[in-house]
């Protein structure tokens, strides 16, 4: 994982397999270049660059740019997906960053530090 905050990868020769912009703050276009023969831009932020980039690199380009909403997979990819998810964060492969916490009556103000795209982790909205 790199933090966009600290390193700027756009700017080295540093190819990698997969790029998954979780806030869709790069561009495929910025970051083709970072990608591998076979590597994937990935953005769960759809844009109309986002689009027509994934239409072309489909035909064109070495490099592809998708764009991937979990939550519009089938129930059962993503039952098996969180599953791979748990065993992960269980042996401590992966561990979550927790930004920022609100309670449901903040939810407005969670839903506005979202979108100042100034977050570095998950927002996690408690429900009493």
């Amino acid at each position: 994982m790199i933090d966009y905050t600290c390193t700027d990868i756009a700017g080295t020769a540093q190819t990698y397999d997969v790029i998954y912009d979780t806030l869709g703050l790069s561009s495929y276009g910025r970051l083709r270049r970072n990608l591998s023969a076979t590597g994937r831009y990935i953005c769960p932020v759809l844009s109309g660059k986002l689009l027509c980039a994934a239409l072309a690199t489909g035909l064109l380009s070495r490099g592809k740019a998708q764009f991937s909403a979990a939550g519009m997979q089938p129930m059962g990819e993503l039952r098996e997906l969180l599953a791979q998810v748990l065993i992960l964060t269980r042996s401590r492969v992966l561990t979550p960053l927790m930004d920022r916490s609100y309670t449901l009556a903040d939810l407005i103000a969670a839903h506005r530090y979202v979108e100042t795209r100034r977050k570095v982790g998950n927002v996690v909205v408690s429900a009493p």
